[in-house]
């Protein structure tokens, strides 16, 4: 398999020094704006896009991604209390099924297949883009949930400076920096942001007990800093180069269990080390003969240490189930992305990508364990526009995954021990018809697509309370999905849609399959159920409000007493922007969570809702003033049961921005 993937590294740089000759004239790099095209995921045969933009981002206090994505219908937050990791899931798909992308390039972890997303800073993008439910097959592997790519700025102006600040209680600040030019075929843009949180703040209502006696949330800090930086270099009007660098940089400590589940230990961590950085080339080019050229490179690597400690003075590491655990990361990749427009009513596009990941890890005073998996994607999509109303798009692509390293440590013989090689493939197809009439558009998908089991699910104890499971299969769903996209008004925007998704060999953590042991199994057939219906009103100038409402029913039918987790099955956000004065705005939001699951035996997270507030001025020249409150009247809630969220919390932030009209 490596020999592919160099091969595929090789092939590509080669493209892109042929596209350099490319003279065929056009404007599509050319365009002027301040999205890295470069960085962007095209969203085919989805009429109810997401995407959201530079304002939307400033306007949100909290500098949260998370908090940007579950205003988007069936979207929700998922919290991890377990390990103090912020995620979201996608009609019921998790990030294990969602690739996370940076300006197109993949960054989700290679282990477990997560993305902690609050560990970037929403100053640090210009855009989030969010395809959910239908999603082009040429995204490459594991994409059955959807993708979530985010787009970094690219500078317009000779001069573009940006900067914010944000304090809020508990002993937080966030403070984001960042400066772009462009001159003439050149531009540049870095970028810096530090956060740092001391704890979190409970309720007045959160009742105290032995292991938490203050409202100062035990354990709840966190550190991150984030550096950023791109160059670029546009020759003509045809091509376009950039190599780009990123540097994640925090540590964290993680809540204790606070619940009344009996089957869930107490566990006193901390991680004092989480480096995550990457480096990428990213290149598109137009031919003659209507030919469009992507293709990107990219290495990066995780620095990962865990401490476990005997109580809550983290001071000492004497029992048995203390350790230092360190995780060590690399991958290595490269896609390349071709596209053809024939007669002027198929767009052709033809992608392939590869990807090396390794993965180390090892306690103190334990030998290196290492895990190889080399991951291969390569598919054809055509988009067949009919005429001003009907288009088709249909997509095939096979998949492939080879194990071919995968090492366990036996504590009693001290000996080192190889899993056996394992491997997994899927084919995976989707088609959409889009119909425009009268100003609605109705768009009908259907999809087979798969998800390949993570290193994690297939070899991790989960620190003594799993058993490793080698033999887990794709997990594959087959999906339909059927939207409307209507504006009936001027004022007024509609979008909804309802889905039906059936998973065969679904993946699922099943608890106590021994006393106090877990495990990732394929637990058989599922089903997903549900729509969403979100409403946009703009009655003046000076009021916008956006309410949606999302439905979520999963079911194993195979295993119904096997339950889905931390996914509820109601949700309603709602946000008001109302301009009392000119540039002077007030936010109101508030976010519904019906009661979910937070095991697979039946443990019950409550219901809850939510309620926050901002003020909002905007002066003339680029400075804006915004002080709030977060969850208004105190509630003391959880997203996962036993691990609390702040109380009333209050925040003041400034930003501002500069540029040259030139």
């Amino acid at each position: 398999m490596m020999r592919y993937l160099n091969f595929l590294l090789l092939g590509s740089f080669i493209l892109i020094s042929l596209a350099i000759q490319a003279q065929h004239k056009s404007d599509t790099i050319h365009e002027s704006t301040r999205s890295y095209l470069l960085g962007q995921i095209d969203i085919y045969g989805q009429p109810v896009k997401y995407s959201i933009k530079k304002e939307s981002l400033a306007s949100d206090y909290r500098y949260s991604i998370v908090h940007q994505l579950v205003r988007v219908p069936s979207v929700a937050f998922i919290f991890s209390g377990s390990r103090n990791e912020s995620s979201v899931s996608i009609q019921g798909f998790d990030l294990r099924s969602i690739p996370v992308f940076i300006d197109g390039i993949p960054v989700s972890a290679t282990y477990d297949g997560y993305m902690d997303l609050s560990r970037i800073n929403v100053g640090a993008l210009e855009k989030i883009e969010i395809s959910k439910g239908f999603s082009s097959i040429l995204h490459g592997v594991n994409a059955t949930g959807g993708t979530i790519n985010l787009v970094t700025p690219k500078p317009e102006h000779r001069i573009e400076l940006t900067a914010a600040g944000y304090i809020g209680s508990g002993e937080e600040y966030n403070g984001h920096l960042s400066l772009g030019q462009k001159f003439r075929k050149i531009y540049y843009q870095v970028g810096y942001s530090k956060s740092n949180k001391e704890y979190v703040t409970l309720s007045e209502n959160f009742e105290m007990r032995n292991l938490q006696q203050t409202r100062k949330l035990d354990n709840s800090w966190q550190k991150n800093g984030t550096f950023n930086a791109k160059f670029g270099y546009t020759p003509n009007g045809n091509n376009e180069f950039s190599v780009a660098y990123y540097n994640i940089d925090g540590e964290k400590g993680n809540p204790i269990y606070l619940g009344a589940d009996k089957n869930i230990k107490v566990r006193y961590w901390q991680w004092l080390e989480w480096k995550k950085e990457g480096v990428r080339f990213i290149t598109k080019s137009q031919f003659q003969f209507g030919f469009t050229l992507r293709a990107n490179a990219y290495y990066d690597r995780l620095a990962n240490t865990l401490k476990s400690y005997d109580d809550n003075t983290y001071t000492t590491q004497k029992k048995g189930s203390s350790f230092t655990s360190f995780y060590r990361d690399e991958n290595y990749g490269a896609a390349v992305e071709l596209t053809k427009m024939i007669y002027k009513s198929h767009e052709l596009k033809f992608a392939g990508q590869l990807k090396k990941e390794n993965h180390r890890e090892n306690n103190i005073g334990e030998p290196i364990k290492h895990f190889t998996d080399h991951t291969f994607s390569g598919g054809i999509e055509d988009q067949f526009y009919i005429n001003n109303r009907w288009s088709l798009l249909g997509g095939i692509s096979f998949n492939y995954r080879d194990g071919i390293k995968a090492e366990e440590y036996n504590s009693k013989t001290k000996e080192i021990n190889d899993y056996p090689n394992n491997s997994d493939n899927s084919l995976n197809y989707q088609v959409a018809g889009i119909f425009k009439f009268r100003g609605v558009v109705t768009t009908l998908t259907f999809a087979k697509k798969s998800r390949f089991a993570t290193m994690k699910d297939r070899y991790s104890y989960r620190n003594g309370i799993a058993m490793p499971n080698i033999d887990l299969k794709s997990e594959v769903a087959y999906k339909s999905e059927l939207s409307f996209d209507w504006a009936p008004l001027q004022f007024i925007h509609l979008k909804s849609s309802i889905f039906y998704h059936k998973l065969n060999n679904t993946i699922q953590y099943v608890d106590e399959v021994m006393p106090g042991i877990a495990q990732m199994q394929n637990t058989g057939e599922s089903y997903f159920f549900g729509g969403d219906l979100t409403v946009e009103i703009y009655p003046t100038k000076r009021l916008s409000i956006l309410t949606s409402y999302s439905y979520l029913k999963r079911k194993n039918t195979s295993n119904p007493e096997i339950r889905f987790t931390d996914i509820p099955e109601g949700r309603i956000t709602s946000g008001i922007d109302f301009e009392p004065l000119k540039s002077l705005h007030t936010f109101l939001n508030i976010e519904y969570n019906a009661a979910s699951y937070s095991t697979s035996y039946g443990t019950r997270n409550p219901d809850f809702v939510v309620l926050d507030i901002s003020i909002k001025y905007l002066t003339p020249f680029g400075l804006g003033i915004e002080a709030g409150i977060n969850n208004l009247f105190d509630l003391n809630y959880t997203r996962t049961e036993g691990y609390y969220e702040s109380g009333r919390t209050l925040h003041f932030s400034l930003s501002y921005n500069f540029n040259t009209k030139e």
